[in-house]
């Protein structure tokens, strides 16, 4: 990180569980946290990003992660990148923000607190407000852009019904059979022209008669989002003078045939460019999921390679590890050979490196030489010697300088015999010269 960019900053240790949330934020990256999350904290964790971020702000998720599940909250941006925008035309989730406190604040917001007079006075203001647009205001649904219904109104259910299925707020899949066609046009003329749109005399059959409603789609722009208000008007029941106009001349029948002609054509107008839309949506995702299948077909290929790959390095490791256990085997039979030949000869060796220290002997020169097998490593002239040899450091390190070999006569100590003392070089593979004695 920079040092410009690393000074705006400021690090700290944060639980999004436990801690409470920041506010006013224009950006939350969250990317790989929620999968070590289960359904129920990430339930709680979704509505706090929310209700940190400022309106309009973004929440940046891994590429695993999705806000599928609060679809409500934020509207995406990039599904690709998970790369979402918080909506603001929402009704805000209830939060546990009392778990925040710390537990003497807790157990101090008692019920005194909050039944003050002014919340008690806030409470009934707004049970009045709801109690007068209950009794007098029209039946409404506000709606994101969607179409997606974001607040019910009471009364409701005399337009609109619970598509069967699993649970859907897409409001023209809940509206009445009869009341479908003209909703769809006018939510679509709304987001075109960003106006509102009335839509009159509509035919709807509610409790098995027909009624008459009017419909109105009101765009309500908030910022960077625009909700929409759906009102419904009922009219009252369809006379038979709404069912067959009387004759009041020609002019009349035509105007009616002409308008119900010119809603046709704006419902068909309104169809054809949602099934165009929901066609780009479809080629889009098609495209996308082709994009996604070449990856794992190329994926699936560099496994089968590496795959292929890694059998035949097995392979090759496995005839390696057959030609050493070979090897190790004639090792260990030469070696085993070696000592046999040593032993049954009863000659006294010695086989020292170019620092005169032991690296191995044959048992019969223990009747020369004071040796042990921890002896090994040890300079040969720091043992003590059963023999009569004072040159015998001067004659080694000749041999190891350069001369062939260096053969003398040697008396035991205790005059019981004569030993052939002879010293020979001793070369290794990589033509270094060692001494055997």
């Amino acid at each position: 990180m920079i040092k410009e960019l690393r000074d705006m900053c400021i690090f700290s240790a944060h639980s999004v569980i436990r801690d409470p949330p920041f506010s006013r934020l224009d950006l939350i990256s969250c990317r790989n946290l929620l999968i070590y999350l289960k359904s129920g904290l990430q339930a709680q964790v979704i509505p706090l990003f929310h209700y940190a971020l400022r309106p309009s702000g973004y929440l940046f998720l891994g590429s695993s992660e999705n806000v599928s599940r609060h679809s409500e909250l934020f509207t995406s941006l990039d599904r690709k990148n998970r790369i979402f925008r918080r909506r603001d035309l929402v009704a805000r989730p209830l939060l546990p923000l009392q778990q925040f406190l710390p537990q003497m604040r807790r157990e101090a917001a008692g019920p005194e607190e909050n039944n003050s007079g002014l919340l008690q006075r806030s409470d009934t203001l707004r049970r009045a407000a709801d109690a007068i647009v209950e009794h007098f205001a029209p039946t409404f649904v506000i709606v994101d852009e969607t179409g997606q219904t974001l607040y019910f109104s009471s009364g409701t259910g005399k337009y609109l019904q619970p598509a069967a299925g699993p649970p859907n707020r897409d409001i023209v899949a809940m509206a009445r059979a009869g009341l479908r066609a003209d909703l769809r046009t006018a939510l679509h003329r709304a987001k075109e022209t960003g106006q509102r749109v009335v839509r009159d005399r509509i035919h709807v059959q509610i409790n098995g008669s027909i009624q008459m409603v009017s419909l109105t789609v009101e765009p309500i722009i908030e910022g960077k989002e625009t909700a929409y208000g759906v009102v419904f008007t009922d009219r009252g029941p369809v006379s038979a003078q709404d069912e067959t106009p009387r004759a009041e001349g020609q002019d009349t029948t035509v105007q009616l045939i002409e308008k119900e002609l010119q809603e046709t054509k704006e419902r068909l107008q309104s169809t054809i460019e949602e099934l165009e839309t929901a066609n780009e949506e479809f080629r889009s995702s098609n495209e996308e999921l082709l994009s996604v299948n070449e990856e794992l077909q190329s994926t699936n290929e560099e496994l089968e390679t590496s795959k292929e790959e890694l059998q035949s390095v097995n392979e090759e490791l496995q005839t390696v590890n057959n030609e050493l256990s070979t090897k190790i085997e004639e090792l260990d039979r030469a070696n085993s050979d070696l000592n046999n030949l040593f032993q049954s000869t009863q000659i006294a060796t010695i086989f020292l490196d170019k620092n005169l220290e032991i690296r191995s002997f044959t048992p019969a020169v223990t009747k020369l030489f004071n040796l042990i097998p921890s002896d090994g490593g040890r300079p040969l002239t720091d043992i003590v010697s059963r023999i009569d040899y004072p040159d015998l450091e001067q004659d080694m390190r000749r041999v190891c300088a350069g001369e062939e070999v260096a053969e003398r006569s040697v008396r035991h100590l205790s005059g019981n015999g004569y030993f052939l003392a002879r010293i020979l070089p001793y070369r290794v593979p990589n033509n270094q010269s060692m001494v055997c004695f």
